[in-house]
């Protein structure tokens, strides 16, 4: 995967484990003000809130609280992509664990966010994948089909609430808003089909978000690691 370089902007990549394998969640910010250690400390106390439960912005708990006790937030990374090579990124280890015990849904199933923005087109569209359910939160729509119950969706939605409130806010050592945006690296495909990378990057911001009821397949972003750059495929 080619470096592009995307003006103002922090790559944040959210590392789970489960069953000793790592699934990682890569999210985008702007960081107008540039990215510093400052900066990148807020950022990723925000995303950790996301899985912690002490995410109180609005009363509202973290997903970790409705998650199998056998997925692990682990480490946050925050990358600074305004220019080629990569400088290093900054990491955050933590070990944030689900707190509900009891029969995993199965591993690749998962509920899907989708995050909007103003413009339209599939460049300008973002999804997470978030993993690590209990089979207690499988329900069944009419005519048998798979669904994740309301209220898991209701959590899942409130926590994503809380995710954009809290970025979109000063943060507490940069004084700077971090606000979710969509990074598109790519614009259309070559003769071969081929993904043609762009020349610098084109983010749009997160102005919603939709939560899917109905369990998705897991994506999984191994980490591929080299001189602490995560470069996820």
């Amino acid at each position: 995967m080619p470096q592009i370089p995307v003006p103002a902007t922090a790559r944040v990549a959210v590392t789970l484990e489960r069953a000793g394998e790592e699934i990682v969640n890569v999210f985008h910010c702007a960081v107008a003000g540039g990215l510093n250690l400052d900066t990148a400390t807020d950022i990723a106390e925000d995303f950790k809130k996301f899985w912690a439960n002490d995410s109180l912005v609005l009363g509202l708990r973290g997903v970790n609280t409705i998650l199998s006790s056998n997925v692990t937030l682990t480490k946050i990374t925050v990358q600074n992509l305004n220019s080629v090579p990569y400088a290093d990124p900054f990491e955050f280890t933590y070990a944030v664990v689900g707190a509900l015990v009891g029969d995993d849904a199965p591993a690749q199933l998962t509920v899907n966010v989708q995050w909007k923005t103003a413009t339209g087109g599939r460049n300008a569209r973002g999804r997470t994948y978030l993993g690590g359910w209990m089979k207690a939160y499988l329900g069944e729509a009419t005519g048998g089909a798979a669904i994740w119950i309301a209220s898991q969706i209701t959590d899942v939605n409130e926590a994503c609430i809380d995710l954009r409130t809290r970025l979109s806010a000063a943060g507490t050592l940069s004084g700077l808003t971090r606000p979710l945006v969509v990074a598109s690296l790519y614009d259309g495909t070559d003769a071969e089909g081929k993904a043609v990378p762009r020349a610098a990057g084109v983010t749009y911001p997160v102005t919603g978000h939709k939560i899917g009821n109905k369990p998705g397949t897991q994506r999984r972003r191994a980490a591929k690691i080299k001189s602490s750059i995560v470069v996820s495929g």
